[in-house]
């Protein structure tokens, strides 16, 4: 006032409740440093939509909404009473689509700040691996500490080494091994003329001798454990496509003892 400029107008937004909505959010419920957010590899972005949206909405069905967004759309008169409950479940979602929603190269950025040293220093990791990896990635995590965890758990390293595969492994449900055995001969045999490397392509050729099978999942269990040394896994012919077709035919005709 004594500049003769008009003070602010400050507003105090409804608080963060904990579970249960019926009490403010504490650490006993979770609570956290903010930069612990940053740490487990939630973006900014996602910080900024899922606080605004405690206690306020834009009036319409949008949930995901950039910062520049939300500027457009923010009006005070929206803003509730009442308190908002925390929720964990609603703000991993939110990084989902938001991780989903960056440019390519922000993407892998981000994908990359959480590989472990084992993966990023292999000597077959390469930016086109990454490219081929990316959207696998974005579809089975919610935030960074989720990619450390696919990496210590083994779940990107058989795109990059050959696993160890057991003869038990390969069955399909009760199936005999022989019957898994005879499978990947025959997979083998419609894949080596495949000229165009690529899932469709990989996929129509094994779906086509799958399906004259009373059963296609001994061909395509088989497949996959072949592939990856799991049970689950992307499927088999997204990993045939990104490991290429001469580690794929390696990997579908080895001895087992």
């Amino acid at each position: 006032e004594a500049l003769g400029v008009d003070p602010t107008k400050n507003v105090t937004l409804p608080e963060s409740l904990g579970e249960g909505g019926n009490k403010k959010l504490s650490k006993r419920d979770g609570a956290k440093y903010v930069l612990e957010y940053r740490t487990e590899g939630y973006v900014p972005e996602t910080l900024v939509n899922f606080l605004a949206f405690l206690g306020w909405n834009p009036g319409d069905e949008r949930e995901v909404l950039t910062s520049e967004e939300f500027i457009a759309a923010f009006d005070i008169d929206r803003v509730g009473r009442s308190g908002a409950q925390w929720n964990d479940e609603k703000l991993d979602w939110l990084n989902k689509e938001h991780l989903k929603r960056m440019d390519t190269d922000a993407q892998h950025a981000s994908i990359e700040s959480f590989l472990t040293k084992d993966i990023l220093n292999h000597v077959r990791y390469s930016a086109d691996l990454l490219e081929k990896l990316a959207p696998l990635i974005i579809e089975r995590i919610h935030k960074g500490i989720d990619i450390t965890a696919m990496c210590e758990e083994g779940e990107l390293s058989y795109f990059l080494d050959a696993p160890t595969v057991s003869r038990d492994g390969l069955c399909f449900k009760d199936t005999a091994f022989e019957d898994a055995q005879t499978a990947l001969a025959e997979i083998v045999n419609v894949l080596e003329p495949i000229e165009s490397w690529d899932i469709a392509t990989i996929k129509e050729a094994v779906m086509a001798y799958a399906d004259t099978l009373p059963s296609r999942g001994v061909a395509l269990h088989a497949m996959r454990f072949a592939l990856s040394g799991k049970a689950k896994s992307p499927d088999p012919f997204t990993i045939a496509s990104i490991i290429g077709k001469e580690d794929t035919i390696t990997r579908l005709t080895t001895k087992y003892a």
